[in-house]
């Protein structure tokens, strides 16, 4: 259980500020297993690649006091279904992340928000409209993130 629990962590982190892992117990990556390993070592890279991305959204704290992290309805206040959910956020106005919450959980219900806009899963490639609940899958190297079109 363990180590499905650092990998969602980690998945997590990658849509947080500051991604670090920090623990009582020894929590060097290698020593998770070969399928936590390598699924921490992917939500490494992609926060990697999305440094631009990070750095842009630091900017705009620093310059406006902007949030990085907030509720999905901060994005769409108009979307009254969006104040209702609290289980999602945004990271940035662009990426809209779902974290797995529940041990063995191997997909994930959501809610995306704002029916103008459209949705794109970042594994997957799946398009879909905003306003309307969807289940996407959430094997362990992945978790529900998506991208805002437009």
């Amino acid at each position: 259980t363990f180590r499905e629990l650092a990998v969602r962590w980690f998945q997590f982190g990658l849509v947080c500020p500051i991604l670090r892992q920090h623990g009582a117990r020894d929590t060097e990556i290698w020593l998770l297993g070969d399928e936590a390993e390598a699924a921490v070592t992917a939500a490494i890279a992609l926060r990697a690649e999305l440094k631009g991305y990070v750095m842009e959204q630091m900017a705009r704290v620093a310059a406006d006091g902007t949030p990085v992290n907030r509720p999905i309805w901060f994005d769409a206040p108009h979307d009254a279904a969006a104040w209702d959910v609290d289980d999602e956020l945004m990271f940035g106005p662009d990426l809209l992340a779902a974290p797995v919450l529940e041990y063995g959980a191997r997909n994930r219900t959501l809610y995306l928000p704002d029916a103008a806009v459209r949705w794109k899963h970042h594994y997957s490639g799946e398009v879909f409209a905003g306003g309307q609940t969807v289940t996407v899958d959430a094997p362990l190297a992945e978790f529900p993130l998506f991208h805002r079109l437009a």
